[in-house]
């Protein structure tokens, strides 16, 4: 359950360094400056896995640093690289910053479900709030018994 978790917060964490980092930058030269978020470039077996208040730091300290961020940072425009094969190609797609925080939100639902199950199998009574790894989406559709309506155009151009 530890991996699922560190590697659910590995995302973020990328997400925040690569934003933060001179180095992960590239310069057109008349081009604002473009990021690029390497999320395969992550450490492994690290104390989040095993301590839980090692964990718990972390999760606070992502928290903040997301709560942080203002609303026009979203429409960052960022570079997300991902590796592609065991055989190392990758490819690196445009995005943006909210756009990368929407995926590493529901890469790590997906991660929650999975320790949801782990949890079941190893019969650990974890309290797990009722909708913990349950995609949004489903919990939407579970209680009203409809698909999500598509976003208005108000909402649409306020969204990354």
């Amino acid at each position: 359950m530890g991996q699922h978790l560190r590697h659910s917060l590995d995302h973020y964490r990328k997400l925040f360094e690569g934003v933060a980092s001179p180095s992960s930058s590239t310069r057109a030269s008349s081009s604002p400056t473009i990021t690029t978020i390497q999320y395969d470039v992550r450490d492994r077996g690290t104390a989040i896995e095993s301590d839980l208040a090692a964990a718990r730091r972390e999760v606070d300290r992502l928290m903040t640093e997301i709560q942080a961020l203002p609303d026009e940072a979203l429409t960052r425009p960022v570079q997300a690289a991902f590796v592609l094969s065991a055989g190392g190609e990758q490819a690196s797609l445009p995005s943006t910053l909210g756009r990368e925080l929407g995926f590493c939100t529901h890469h790590a639902i997906h991660h929650h479900a999975l320790i949801r199950v782990i949890a079941s199998a190893l019969n650990i009574n974890a309290k797990l709030p009722s909708d913990f790894g349950l995609a949004p989406s489903t919990a939407h559709y579970q209680k009203s018994n409809a698909p999500i309506p598509p976003p208005t155009s108000s909402s649409s151009s306020s969204s990354p």
